[in-house]
Order: C-alpha cells, then sequence, then structure tokens
C-alpha cells in the first residue's frame, strides 16, 4: 500500500481534531477498532481529496470498514487501472 503514510496521518489528524489518541493504525485495524464515526470518515476523505487531488464519492466512503479499504480507495483513485478502475 503505496499511499499508508498519507491515510494514516490523515487518520491521526481527524483524531487529534477530535483529541483522541491513538497507537499504531495497520491496514488491518476496523475503523470500529479506532472508534471512528462517520464524521470522522467524511474528514478523513475530504484530507485525503485535498492531499491527493481525487474525489472520494459518499457511498464509497460509507462503505469502508478498515483502513485497508481507504488505501485500496485511494490507489484506484490515483492510479487508473488500479485493482480494475478504469478510467473512462
Amino acid at each position: 500500500m503505496i499511499y499508508h503514510v498519507a491515510i494514516v496521518s490523515a487518520i491521526r489528524l481527524t483524531c487529534e481534531t477530535m483529541r483522541r489518541r491513538l497507537g499504531k493504525i495497520v491496514p488491518e485495524h476496523t475503523l470500529a477498532d479506532l472508534d471512528l464515526s462517520p464524521v470522522d470518515r467524511q474528514c478523513i476523505a475530504a484530507e485525503l481529496e485535498e492531499v491527493f487531488g481525487i474525489e472520494l464519492p459518499e457511498e464509497t466512503v460509507e462503505g469502508w470498514e478498515a483502513v485497508a479499504d481507504i488505501a485500496a480507495c485511494v490507489e484506484a483513485s490515483v492510479i487508473p487501472g488500479f485493482r480494475g478502475e478504469s478510467d473512462d
């Protein structure tokens, strides 16, 4: 997951804004493990959209269950053709 550092940074930024501290974040963590609310997910998505210059549809963000899902979503948005996505 080439974007893991940026994704972890976005999660940490969101949690720090909400005054929560996290330990190590790994791809296997579920968002429930990290106690992230739907609002937190939207904040993470907004940060990633800004950092990577991408658009993350709300239904996609709502479907995130784990840190790995966020990474796969960002990779698919940044790299056309990644994981079967097309750029048409």
